[in-house]
């Protein structure tokens, strides 16, 4: 996945004081959730929407977590986790594309 919009470019431009405080505590929730899960080399999976991919507050949790923690989220929709994903028969681990997946971030799929 390609990052469309770094948080330094942000910085650099004069943006980053408009986007939302919220970001912050969820980044820093999914950075303690990742942490417990304890793979450095695993991967927070944000499942939406396609059209909404390109919203600032989509942009900021992923280029804040990796550009402030190094851990790595990618974005995916649910029929791309259905067609690139698999389960570990014996664990129940969830890997997208070969890479372990530490965290699911859902910002579709809750509504009827």
């Amino acid at each position: 996945m390609v990052r469309q919009r770094k948080l330094q470019d942000l910085i650099e431009i004069g943006k980053i004081d408009e986007l939302p405080r919220s970001s912050e505590g969820i980044v820093e929730s999914l950075k303690v959730a990742f942490e417990y899960f304890g793979n450095k080399e695993a991967i927070i999976a944000l499942i939406n929407e396609p059209e909404y991919w390109v919203l600032s507050d989509l942009r900021v949790i992923p280029d804040t977590l990796w550009e402030q923690h190094n851990i790595d989220m990618l974005q995916y929709t649910f029929e791309e986790v259905f067609q690139l994903g698999s389960l570990n028969q014996e664990t129940g681990a969830l890997t997208i594309e070969g890479r372990e997946v530490a965290v699911v971030y859902y910002r579709t799929g809750y509504n009827p």
